[in-house]
């Protein structure tokens, strides 16, 4: 169902503080990011950015799940974006988010613009940051899957 170069959200019950603040700061409860590679590991932030396996999902208890297959011009540009963001593992995270390579939704978004796909930041407390809904609103972008098959909106 993925493919390299789609990107995953997820939100979950683990760490429930950072939906409460996602939700006042960015509008959305989606809480994470992560970027498919070519071995079909994820390329995200926990601690630092790392190369994760699917169980990191499990271990947070994750409540929703989202995948997005972003607009890639060709099989170049797919690869851009997953060597620009293999090129950043074991940038610590940034809770300052000053660093986008130091926060999971920053890197993929970073990462994306690489390849050449315009993603969307909005203002929150002073700083632009990417939300994780920001991926949703790429244009031209396909949600492939969600686990929110009632829900007509995914915010």
């Amino acid at each position: 169902m993925c493919e390299p170069g789609d990107v995953l959200l997820e939100s979950n019950l683990h760490a429930w503080q950072w939906i409460v603040l996602s939700l006042f700061g960015t509008g959305t409860a989606w809480v994470h990011a992560a970027l498919v590679d070519g071995n079909r590991s994820l390329l995200t932030v926990h601690k630092k950015a790392i190369e994760a396996d699917w169980s990191l999902y499990r271990e947070w208890r994750s409540t929703r799940l989202a995948l997005i297959r972003p607009p890639y011009k060709d099989e170049r540009s797919r690869e851009a974006a997953i060597h620009f963001a293999r090129q950043r593992l074991g940038t610590p995270y940034d809770p300052s988010f000053q660093s986008h390579s130091g926060n999971c939704n920053g890197l993929v978004a970073e990462a994306l613009k690489c390849a050449g796909i315009a993603v969307t930041s909005r203002k929150c407390w002073g700083r632009e940051l990417y939300a994780p809904d920001c991926f949703l609103e790429i244009p031209a972008a396909q949600l492939v899957w969600t686990s929110d098959r009632d829900r007509r909106k995914t915010r």
